[in-house]
């Protein structure tokens, strides 16, 4: 198999997109992944009351490029050739820096449901997540020949076009899923008649289709995610692959073949270009240099710091941390002269606070401050209560909440508990604010550099993430309190006459972690004036979905610290205030 170094990068526009890849020339990189489509709002206007779609609209499907005539009824044409006129430009762009194009993708993924009432065959497997979509989503089935023929035919005019000649495919997630698979969220389905099919052949029968019969054409299809449990029926299929086919990182000989640092959520996380070198070097460090596909992931930051440590560290052996901080020091002593000990530094506590941030699953209870909208609905003792006009700007942009009752929890995330009870909660607070006391160190240290646009722009980041990191603390601290105290019904709390007295310290619970959300919220607005497209993954409001926020947030922030001092005082209605 021939090597391939495929770099992949978050890039707004194409000009940005440009100027990445003219400093990859020459850094041994020989691919770049161009699949960064634009998000499909279309998925989600299908039905709003749905949100299950948000986690697939920014995937890029072979169909949201190329759309087979017997699907041209069933999917938004204008869309499509956007996404390909998007993709034919990035690589475009590659080829003149002498880089060839990738794609990455989840298939086989969804389509609409009318496809599959039209064409009962066509219907593969129920891939949602059963907690978090209203209705069932359905993939097309690779048991059958004619799915099979759309995406032979889709595939074989992508590559000819564009030139794409690696192809990486996730499923089982993010709305794909494979006939049958143990991996799927719903348990093994699909059609009766393929259920005693050889999983070998229908993955590889897959595979060969998108193949196009180009053997030139590297494909690579991945089952194991994260968290769930392997599939291996799908692992064990290896030995029938054909050349320059991946099947879980093996190749026909079952030797492994493709290392992947590639992170979805370097595209999603809601501050922009937070500095990550050192995760960059540990993947390098962890990665085989005889490795023949390497995708690798370019952190990208204010002081673009990602491709110089990619260039010295090419073709070096990196055994060990200490040969990573030594990069470290290289690279500070070019970007901060003297003060590349602060620099360094920096860096690694930055590094420290990620690995803080996941302890025990922090960094999925974080997302809620995006997909909960922690970072601009009103925490109140009664959130039933607010009028329609205080939930707009956030109500429609949960992510589960099956019912009411479910949206008014903080701590029901993606429908499942992350954190309940009062040990949770410590545990969780405790490991964001050693996280927060490691990012704030590294703050420290970036006002000690020499001031420049690029240090105060990251400055201004790590503030707002921060920020952010301080939401989900008073979100998980909030729930807490609401869950041991009984707003059900409004029986007066006691008036003890006796002087002084502080008997239920719930109260001043209830007033110190709304003040400090208030304070934060505030704080957050005031970091973000003026500077919201800079520092946050957003879009203008009628394009706001629930992983993008809307450019409106610093008001919306100010709106959320006005509801809530307007509801400062309801802890009289339920706990006994002090006299004192």
């Amino acid at each position: 198999m021939q090597k391939k170094m495929i770099a992949h990068f978050v890039a707004d526009s194409h000009e940005e997109f440009r100027k990445v890849c003219e400093e990859l020339r020459g850094t041994g990189f020989t691919h770049v992944v161009v699949s960064d489509v634009p998000r499909s709002l279309w998925m989600w206007e299908m039905d709003r009351k749905n949100p299950y779609v948000n986690w697939s609209m920014g995937q890029c499907q072979i169909f949201k490029l190329v759309c087979p005539p017997e699907l041209e009824a069933y999917l938004p044409q204008d869309h499509i050739r956007m996404c390909m006129d998007f993709v034919k430009t990035r690589c475009t762009i590659a080829a003149e820096n002498g880089l060839k194009p990738a794609l990455i993708s989840n298939e086989p993924f969804w389509l609409p449901e009318q496809v599959f009432r039209d064409h009962p065959s066509w219907r593969g497997a129920r891939c949602d997540h059963p907690r978090r979509s209203r209705h069932p989503f359905f993939s097309p089935s690779l048991d059958n020949p004619e799915v099979l023929s759309m995406y032979r035919a889709a595939t074989r005019r992508l590559v000819e076009e564009t030139g794409i000649d690696f192809l990486h495919f996730r499923t089982n997630d993010c709305g794909g899923g494979v006939d049958w698979s143990t991996g799927l969220y719903t348990g093994p389905n699909g059609q009766a008649a393929g259920e005693g099919r050889n999983m070998a052949d229908r993955v590889i029968g897959f595979l060969d289709a998108v193949q196009g019969g180009n053997a030139d054409v590297t494909v690579s299809l991945e089952t194991d995610i994260a968290l769930k449990e392997p599939e291996w029926l799908i692992g064990a299929a290896w030995p029938g692959l054909h050349e320059n086919q991946i099947l879980n990182k093996k190749d026909r000989e079952g030797h492994v073949v493709l290392r992947n640092t590639f992170n979805l959520a370097f595209g999603r996380q809601p501050v922009r270009k937070l500095p990550a070198p050192m995760t960059l070097l540990e993947n390098l460090m962890n990665m085989p240099a005889a490795m023949p596909v390497q995708i690798i992931e370019i952190p990208r930051s204010d002081l673009e710091e990602g491709i110089d440590l990619w260039r010295m560290a090419e073709g070096k052996t990196i055994r060990s941390e200490a040969d990573c901080y030594a990069l470290l020091a290289k690279e500070a002593e070019q970007l901060a002269g003297d003060q590349a000990p602060d620099l360094v530094q920096a860096w690694h506590l930055l590094h420290e606070s990620s690995k803080h941030l996941a302890h025990t699953g922090v960094n999925l209870v974080i997302q809620g401050v995006l997909h909960q909208r922690w970072i601009n609905r009103p925490f109140v003792l009664r959130p039933e209560e607010l009028t329609d006009d205080e939930k707009a700007w956030w109500r429609p942009f949960q992510f589960q909440a099956q019912t009411e009752r479910e949206a008014d929890d903080l701590m029901n995330l993606q429908g499942i508990e992350v954190i309940r009870g009062f040990t949770a909660s410590f545990l969780a607070v405790q490991s964001l604010q050693m996280g927060r006391n490691a990012l704030r160190g590294a703050i420290a240290r970036f006002r000690k550099l020499k001031p420049s646009e690029a240090v105060s722009s990251t400055i201004r980041r790590l503030e707002v993430q921060d920020a952010l990191l301080t939401c989900a603390q008073n979100a998980i601290r909030f729930q807490e309190l609401r869950d041991r105290t009984d707003t059900s019904c409004e029986t007066e709390p006691v008036r003890a006459l006796r002087w002084p007295t502080k008997n239920d310290p719930r109260a001043a619970e209830f007033q110190q972690i709304t003040r400090a959300e208030i304070d934060n919220s505030y704080r957050l607005a005031e970091l973000l004036d003026g500077h919201m497209e800079e520092i946050m993954l957003c879009t203008l409001p009628e394009n706001e979905d629930i992983f993008v926020l809307s450019t409106d947030l610093p008001s919306q922030l100010r709106h959320k610290a006005e509801i809530m001092l307007d509801h400062f005082n309801d802890s009289a209605r339920f706990y006994e205030t002090n006299n004192v």
